[in-house]
């Protein structure tokens, strides 16, 4: 199915396109909405237009507004770059600047689609055809990562409608079907949540608030049957509620951004949660491989295979992908992403088992180097996380004078006792080699995580240098 919302309006006028706490939205009403913002915006703006601008940017909020100015682009074929609504004055100045030349759209809002006439009567077509599935690019989108200069991908609308149809192909579609926007549109899991929709001709469903009240109360007031979350959402939720009677519309719940903690996965199993491990990226449009529907969370499942159409393998220890949902390179970097046979190599450690579902060990880039020799920090997170009396547990590098780096950890407490050092020290020692132990930790009410809820690992040991203390497990 084709990334427009006039033929989507066309195919299932009468489907359930946007829902909200303020009512529902058919795909009809959404597109007055949506050819009403373009007519607008190629007004005013001139985009879409041969002498228009050649790309924009904007706030990516996660409500309604946002979703019809991102169906407005999309069906004018101008890219645009949706920017994190936290992001610092600076961080947004570097990302602009990665962009230039670009317009900035903010101050030129559409309308409220549930309060604006346009929602119920005609809209002025804007000039041209919805532009086709191809390699133009459809959206700019910023990495999530905390450190280095600001680069965007370019994600071609080849990308995001072989995306779009390689989740169709793993989930399915049911004619009730919901997705939650959970996840900030201005990365690629929340944005995907739209072309996702869009391609299916199935409804987003909008929960108002980010807090997990919300996002449990959206799930049954808008009978969402499908979410994207990161771990640290879904441990939120289930604290904050019987989740399994909130969040008992859903069918399936795509865990990605971040490796989920082993008791994560046990307390979603224990409630009966449809959770599916998923690893992607920003690089990968979303999704690449996912536990298929009906398979358990356990650690022996991994993140599942890829995706149909999707090839992964591992070279030199890391993850490298192949397929129709690559982009194109970044922004502002010049050259090639991929290698001579099309394989793009990710900083993810990994492993295939023998059916080729894939797991993950660790980032490159976040291996803590001690004295020469290298800790993967999820090794490290999997033994404290085990022990009696720790509910979670996060590994980085510290730097040392000595060694170059030692390994730092933060724990979180759990329902037991918290164990004092000597008992902790003994639950380490035979099951991590000496260069493996940690030798700095801190108790914290909750691990450090970055603006999308991801373990901030490589921003730990500064953010928590005043709760740093000695320790010795040998």
């Amino acid at each position: 199915m084709s990334l427009s919302v006039r033929d989507a309006a066309r195919e299932r006028p009468a489907g359930d396109a946007l829902a909200a706490p303020g009512g529902t939205l058919s795909w009809s009403a959404l597109a007055r909405a949506v050819l009403a913002d373009a007519a607008r915006l190629a007004g005013e703006a001139r985009l879409g237009r041969a002498d228009g601008p050649a790309r924009v940017a904007f706030t990516a909020r996660g409500d309604a507004r946002t979703v019809v100015r991102v169906l407005a682009l999309i069906e004018l074929g101008v890219p645009f770059a949706p920017l994190h609504p936290r992001l610092a004055a600076a961080e947004r100045a570097a990302q602009l600047a990665a962009l230039a030349p670009v317009l900035e759209l903010d101050g030129l809002e559409p309308d409220d689609p549930f309060a604006a006439p346009a929602a119920r009567g005609a809209a002025p077509d804007p000039p041209g055809a919805a532009p086709a599935d191809d390699e133009r690019p459809l959206a700019l989108v910023f990495t999530s990562g905390t450190s280095g200069a600001a680069r965007a991908a370019v994600l071609s609308r080849r990308a995001f409608a072989a995306a779009a149809a390689a989740s169709a192909a793993r989930l399915g579609w049911r004619e009730d079907d919901r997705w939650l926007l959970a996840l900030p549109l201005a990365r690629v899991g929340g944005l995907s949540v739209v072309t996702r929709c869009l391609a299916g001709r199935r409804a987003i469903a909008l929960p108002g608030d980010p807090a997990p009240e919300a996002l449990a109360a959206a799930c049954a007031g808008q009978r969402a049957t499908l979410a994207s979350l990161v771990p640290a959402q879904l441990a939120r939720l289930i604290a904050a509620g019987p989740a399994e009677g909130a969040l008992g519309t859903l069918r399936a719940v795509l865990l990605g951004g971040a490796e989920a903690p082993d008791a994560l996965l046990r307390e979603a199993r224990a409630r009966q949660l449809p959770v599916l491990p998923t690893w992607g990226m920003t690089e990968t449009c979303a999704q690449a491989a996912t536990v298929p529907p009906g398979f358990e969370p356990v650690p022996a499942h991994g993140c599942g295979p890829p995706l149909p159409g999707v090839e992964l393998r591992i070279a030199a220890g890391r993850v490298a992908v192949r397929g129709p949902t690559l982009f194109s390179g970044y922004l502002p970097d010049p050259g090639p992403p991929l290698d001579a046979g099309g394989w793009f190599a990710t900083r993810d450690l990994g492993r295939l088992d023998g059916r080729g579902f894939l797991h993950l060990l660790g980032r490159a880039d976040e291996m803590v180097i001690v004295g020469g020799e290298n800790v993967a920090p999820r090794e490290v997170e999997a033994v404290l996380a085990a022990a009696p009396g720790v509910a979670a547990a996060l590994a980085f590098g510290v730097p040392d004078a000595g060694l170059g780096e030692v390994v730092g950890v933060a724990l979180v407490r759990g329902s037991e006792p918290a164990p004092g050092d000597e008992l902790l020290a003994a639950w380490i020692a035979p099951r991590l080699a000496p260069f493996k132990r940690p030798r700095r930790l801190a108790w914290v009410d909750a691990l450090p995580e970055t603006a999308d809820g991801k373990p901030d690992r490589r921003g730990a040991a500064a953010r928590l240098a005043a709760s740093l203390r000695p320790f010795r497990a040998s």
